[in-house]
């Protein structure tokens, strides 16, 4: 009979609390989701959403909603320059979509 072996608590799909929070720094937005965040890191939204909720308690960031949509943000937000954005997040190659046009049709029927 084979033993499995250990679990490491720091997997993809578990992430740690520091590597989120780099993530949050490197995306050049004033707030993020949890999706924003889990596609830099490469996690499961759940997971990463943990990770920014344990930030909250320790008073990194805020968490807030923007309509229905939770948000998180920096407590110290500072410009994209100031805080060193990660230069190891490159952008990750994904299928084509009609994002934009969908935007733009949703916002012509308001």
């Amino acid at each position: 009979m084979s033993e499995d072996p250990p679990r490491n608590n720091s997997t993809d799909s578990d992430p740690t609390t520091s590597k989120v929070f780099e993530a949050v720094q490197a995306i050049d937005t004033d707030t993020v989701t949890a999706t924003d965040v889990a596609i830099v890191i490469g996690c499961s939204e759940q997971a990463t959403a943990h990770r920014l909720d344990e930030l909250v308690d320790r008073g990194l960031l805020e968490k807030g909603l923007n309509g229905k949509q939770v948000i998180w943000r920096c407590v110290f937000a500072t410009s994209r320059e100031e805080r060193g954005v990660a230069e190891r997040y490159e952008p990750v190659d994904g299928p084509e979509t009609n994002a934009v046009e969908l935007i733009e049709t949703d916002n012509a029927d308001e």
